[in-house]
């Protein structure tokens, strides 16, 4: 049966009972919720959880990890609402025309902008294109800074109805002086908006359905960016897809 373990960080006590938690997994799982935790307490992170299962022989096993970003009402701060949980709908959107590869040097083209190259926020109207990518197959692409830790870079990403949640690659973060392992999210800021991505680089998507139970699916745009409407709600996106002109115009409220 699975269990999940909540702790808020600003607890007096949340330290000593990390600590003590994380001592009843095998070593390398306790390596990785480490890691986990030292990737977003640089971040507003205000509640880690833990979701994790005991085998037969009563030894704990880790399943998921899983953060929820502090809704702080200082005005400087990002408050548009609440965000889902990484794990809450799944997304497997088929992209098969655009590889990891094709990023910096195709894509990179097509915008005009390089990939991962140093990048400020942009305010107002943000302009990206309706490109062919492979014979008869188009797609909305848009090149937007993506921030973390103080350093902002060029993200390619691509544009998909179908996508409800938005996905980075491990490049990026890792670019961004992020972790040299893959978790399963991290908060960042994309073109300013605070956004709770998950990473693409796993070969499998992992979704939790109705009744709790752990769904797992091949991926299908792993090493990919993919900008998904959970974004374009969130940031309050006013989103304009002219195809004579084959030009996608990503308007930001001011």
């Amino acid at each position: 049966m699975e269990s999940t373990a909540l702790f808020k960080t600003s607890h007096a006590k949340f330290a000593d009972e990390f600590k003590a938690f994380c001592a009843k997994f095998p070593e390398d799982a306790q390596n990785t919720m480490q890691l986990f935790y030292e990737s977003v307490k640089h971040n507003n992170i205000s509640r880690i959880s833990f979701v994790y299962e005991r085998d037969a022989a009563g030894n704990h096993v880790l399943l998921e990890m899983r953060s929820t970003e502090q809704r702080d009402m200082d005005m400087n701060m990002d408050v548009l609402g609440p965000y889902p949980s990484a794990s809450d709908a799944p997304c497997n959107v088929l992209i098969s025309d655009v590889k990891p590869e094709d990023l910096p040097f195709k894509i990179s083209k097509a915008l005009g902008k390089d990939y991962l190259s140093e990048m400020a926020t942009r305010s107002g109207s943000v302009h990206g294109i309706v490109c062919n990518t492979k014979e008869d197959k188009l797609r909305v692409l848009v090149s937007l800074p993506v921030c973390m830790r103080g350093k902002s870079v060029a993200t390619h990403f691509i544009f998909d109805t179908g996508a409800p949640k938005t996905y980075l690659a491990l490049s990026v973060l890792q670019a961004l002086g992020g972790p040299e392992v893959s978790l399963p999210n991290e908060v960042v800021k994309v073109n300013g908006v605070k956004a709770l991505v998950t990473v693409s680089d796993s070969a499998k998507v992992c979704y939790t359905n109705g009744n709790g139970d752990t769904i797992e699916l091949p991926c299908h745009f792993v090493g990919l960016n993919i900008l998904g409407m959970d974004f374009l709600d969130r940031a309050g996106i006013d989103l304009r897809i002219n195809m004579k002109n084959n030009t996608a115009t990503f308007i930001f409220p001011s």
